[in-house]
């Protein structure tokens, strides 16, 4: 019988000299190698919202649904302003200072560059081109940190289509 705790000591994670790729091993045999992108982070990476999440704003906020897992999210308003950005591409760059301008500081670009970071994890944005000129994005009030809210149950169902041949007819 083997010892678990010695097991665990010879599974190991290397870190190559890229640090975008790490090697598992186990019992010193390459095990799996691991790629790990980076650019995710990177400041000038362009995020583009991705186009089956669909927004409906409300007043100075707005709930997107992303139509792949049929889960709603709410934005409030300084997350709202962030989320257009993104409609037609924006960097993180982009994102601070364009926040900056709308009264964020600089203690605030922990909470903002989180905001992203979520929009990210959730794939609601994804990485995209270089940004393309989008409308005048305007924010009024007090700037207050962003926020995304995820809500717990997805929508069962939603007709994408009106010929979708799984939904019943009217009768």
């Amino acid at each position: 019988m083997t010892d678990s705790r010695a097991a665990s000591k010879e599974l190991a994670l290397r870190e190559t000299g890229t640090g975008e790729e790490n090697s598992l091993s186990f019992n010193g045999q390459p095990y799996a190698t691991i790629h790990v992108s980076m650019s995710d982070k990177s400041s000038s990476q362009v995020f583009s919202l991705r186009h089956d999440v669909v927004v409906t704003a409300l007043e100075r906020e707005a709930v997107l649904l992303d139509l792949e897992t049929k889960y709603f999210y709410s934005v409030n308003p300084a997350g709202w302003a962030i989320t257009q950005l993104f409609e037609g591409g924006a960097s993180r760059d982009d994102v601070r200072s364009r926040s900056a301008t709308w009264g964020a500081r600089n203690g605030d670009l922990t909470a903002i560059d989180e905001f992203v970071d979520r929009l990210v994890a959730e794939r609601l944005v994804v990485p995209g081109e270089s940004p393309f000129p989008a409308g005048e994005v305007v924010f009024d009030g007090a700037w207050a940190a962003p926020s995304v809210e995820k809500h717990r149950e997805p929508l069962q169902r939603v007709m994408v289509s009106a010929f979708d041949p799984t939904l019943p007819l009217a009768e």
